[in-house]
């Protein structure tokens, strides 16, 4: 075949496997329930809606984690990248019964920190926290420091400006979460699939000289399999958990699913996020990692920026450009990620402790005390480090696979004392979870004893939380259950419903309002939408509803759930929706930008609704 057919063969695969991309995503959009759906005036993420999320975290790892495992590892980085990849996709199924359990005992939502609590108490589950704590504050640096590693393997800039845009990505990120804005699911299911095209090119583009890495892989493998079949078990045991330790940032995020738990219907969405995942960015994160490590000419001097040299040898200097704004750019989400979960964890735990100057809340809602915590948490470890991404390597993987090791211990007695008890649906063999518990047990002692960096940090966040969990909160009656004094968008249904309305009034208040006139005209339904970390807004009369909302869907989600329920409970009934006129500061008006996106697709979302904006005079009490 002349060289001009085995091109035009080529280009004509490339066109066919993106069209087929394309459609299968196209698909995945506009199917119900896969991004999210109401149900009962909630709204609740479908699985592709919990799995991008996810692999966005996930996707990052791609732009270090190989590189990252040459570096340390040599030639068994290809051959591990595939063995951890299969325990860990293995461990996602142990943790789809982490969260059947933690269902079945109504603890959806936060992850290992309530498992944990559950299984082993009080004390146990702050050596949880301490763990995702240097987890997220390891990713957050992790993902600065490789965007603008990234960046600077197309534009060389001097070491002292690759600190100042790193410090500068989590300034940004910090006064996103401040003002309260943070990226949606649809933004994130965007950039997921402009990320999917592109990595799939990739990997496609890298298939076509798999000839040319061939002797490299066959050497690798052999390499790799011979240190575990042709030694001894303990030798085998210890090369494989080395191996393991530096190859498991490639998946980083794993746990992210599990932490979505409280904005799914049920448990059986975790399960069907963590299958998507093993079928996606498990399978391309490999892939690529192994197409790069045995095509780039010598992986050891790109280590910092692997993808991008592989990119550019593939495509040329535009793939290459191309390759380095996805980089950045997914990379600053996993900063924006780390920083919205290590908030929202620490704002659950305190509040469980009722440890009040942390749960403080600036007039967006956002929790800015824990969010400037954390800030200097992830600038202070890029000053530690120079912004040194193999050091940060290091320091963030032992946070990681604590995690992985705690999980894994606490489903181990958990079955041991309560047996299928509560995992009747679905369970895991406990021999598998004991099997993997060994081995991350091994490969977290690895990174204890040889990475002195992470070790130190992991240890000082240990010591800070039990700190905490010992002395600060000592006195405090934590098994206090808080009764808030809400409704549910059922209630007003059932009120709509008791008082027999022909025309029905929604007016939506804002909870910063104060000195709201008094209605008793039962045609008027107010509503007034809280997050629950903000102080309970005053109810002013019978018809006025206070209904809090999750910090992920937010208000737009709590209006489109209580609209939504109202036309599939009264599709007679005339119904007049009642907006406020936003009349707030410059600053508020940034952060109200998306929400206005979301106030102006009303009326084409519900089309038989009135819609109306109004301004409504406050009270005010007059001196005397």
């Amino acid at each position: 075949m002349s060289i001009l057919n085995l091109d035009l063969l080529k280009i004509l695969i490339v066109i066919f496997c993106n069209v087929i991309l394309l459609i299968a995503l196209f698909y995945l959009t506009k199917k119900k329930k896969i991004l999210y759906y109401k149900k009962g005036g909630m709204l609740f993420l479908g699985f592709m809606g919990v799995a991008v999320i996810t692999m966005m975290d996930e996707l990052t790892s791609i732009f270090y984690a190989p590189g990252e495992a040459f570096h340390f590892i040599g030639e068994h980085a290809v051959f591990y990248l595939v063995f951890t990849f299969a325990m860990v996709t293995l461990y996602s199924f142990s943790l789809t019964e982490v969260a059947e359990i933690l269902e079945k005992n109504n603890l959806k939502g936060g992850g290992v920190y309530n498992f944990s609590y559950l299984v082993l108490g009080q004390t146990f589950s702050f050596i949880a926290v301490a763990s995702i704590i240097v987890d997220y504050i390891t990713t957050a640096a992790m993902s600065s420091v490789s965007a603008i590693d990234n960046v600077h393997s197309l534009l060389a800039f001097p070491h002292e400006l690759k600190i100042i845009f790193e410090i500068f990505i989590i300034i940004f990120i910090a006064i996103l979460n401040l003002i309260g804005i943070k990226e949606n699911v649809k933004v994130t299911y965007s950039i997921f699939v402009a990320a999917a095209v592109i990595l799939v090119n990739v990997a496609i583009l890298g298939l076509f000289n798999f000839n040319v890495g061939l002797p490299f892989l066959v050497n690798a493998y052999q390499y790799s399999l011979k240190g575990i079949f042709n030694s001894n078990p303990i030798s085998s045991y210890t090369s494989m958990t080395f191996n393991m330790s530096a190859t498991i940032l490639a998946f980083s995020g794993i746990e992210s699913v599990l932490q979505t738990h409280s904005l799914v219907e049920n448990w059986k969405t975790i399960k069907k996020a963590y299958i998507t995942l093993a079928l996606t960015v498990g399978i391309i994160i490999p892939l690529i990692g192994t197409l790069a490590l045995s095509q780039v000419p010598n992986p050891l001097d790109h280590s910092e920026d692997l993808i991008t040299f592989f990119s550019r040898m593939l495509g040329g200097l535009p793939l290459a450009i191309v390759v380095v704004i996805l980089a950045a750019v997914t990379l600053i989400f996993a900063v924006n990620t780390a920083m919205v979960a290590s908030v929202e964890l620490l704002d659950r735990v305190a509040e469980k402790y009722k440890f009040s100057p942390l749960t403080a809340t600036n007039r967006f809602g956002s929790a800015y005390r824990i969010i400037i915590i954390m800030s200097i948490a992830f600038i202070s470890i890029i000053l530690i480090t120079s912004g040194n991404q193999h050091t940060v390597a290091q320091m963030y993987a032992i946070g990681l696979v604590a995690t992985f090791v705690i999980n894994l211990f606490n489903l181990i007695v958990y079955r041991a004392y309560r047996g299928r008890e509560d995992v009747k649906e679905y369970s895991t063999s406990i021999i598998i979870n004991s099997i993997l518990f060994i081995l991350f047990l091994g490969s977290f002692i690895f990174l204890l004893k040889d990475k002195p960096d992470g070790a130190l940090l992991w240890l000082s966040s240990l010591v800070v939380f039990l700190i905490f969990g010992t002395i600060i909160i000592k006195h405090k009656n934590i098994d206090r259950a808080m009764k808030v004094s809400t409704e549910k968008p059922e209630d007003v249904i059932n009120y709509v419903k008791e008082n027999d309305m022909a025309n029905i009034h929604i007016y939506f208040r804002r909870p910063m309002e104060h000195n709201l006139e008094r209605s008793d005209d039962s045609s008027k339904i107010f509503i007034t939408f809280f997050m629950s970390r903000q102080s309970i807004p005053k109810r002013v009369s019978n018809n006025h509803f206070i209904i809090p909302v999750n910090h992920f869907w937010g208000v737009d989600g709590g209006i489109n759930g209580l609209l939504g329920l109202l036309q599939e409970s009264f599709p007679d009934k005339r119904i007049v929706v009642h907006l406020g006129w936003p009349t707030s500061s410059w600053l508020e008006r940034v952060a109200m930008g998306l929400r206005t996106y979301h106030i102006l697709r009303l009326p084409t979302n519900y089309p038989r609704f009135e819609f109306k904006m109004e301004f409504f005079p406050q009270k005010r009490s007059v001196n005397k």
